[in-house]
């Protein structure tokens, strides 16, 4: 019966200790600011994916279906579908100025911010959602192309 007691204990404690991690984690993440105005949303529905990011040179990774992209007249935002996912990964609220380049790599579309040398990259299944982000995205940045 000890053991159980000792066992659940550690649990909880490496429970605690991963969603602090994860919290702070997300914070360093440098991210563009949150609140950020990017406008009306479009007509194009959220898309539904994951999401690859680097802190600092360590991968960060949130899986399918947690994270969206949704796309604004001003820029994209990319981030958790949920207020409480938040602390599985940041949220990224880019104006198109942000935007270096943004490219199709087979399922992902890889989204390169000004003064970075990592990309975010979006996965996502559904190609006619890719195609609709790149023909928006299009519209605003020179560098944006399919594969």
């Amino acid at each position: 019966m000890a053991y159980f007691v000792i066992i659940g204990s550690l649990f909880v404690v490496a429970l605690v200790g991963f969603v602090g991690a994860s919290m702070a984690l997300s914070k360093l993440a440098d991210p563009h600011p949150r609140q950020r105005d990017l406008g009306k949303p479009v007509d194009i529905p959220p898309i539904t994916g994951s999401l690859a990011w680097h802190v600092g040179w360590m991968p960060w990774r949130a899986t399918t279906p947690l994270m969206q992209l949704r796309l604004y007249e001003q820029g994209i935002l990319l981030g958790p579908r949920r207020g409480w996912l938040r602390v599985l990964g940041p949220t990224w609220a880019l104006n198109w100025d942000d935007l270096e380049n943004v490219r199709e790599n087979g399922i992902t579309l890889e989204m390169l911010t000004r003064g970075s040398q990592r990309a975010l990259r979006f996965h996502c299944f559904s190609s006619a959602s890719r195609r609709d982000v790149l023909a928006h995205v299009d519209g605003h940045l020179a560098n944006a192309t399919q594969s």
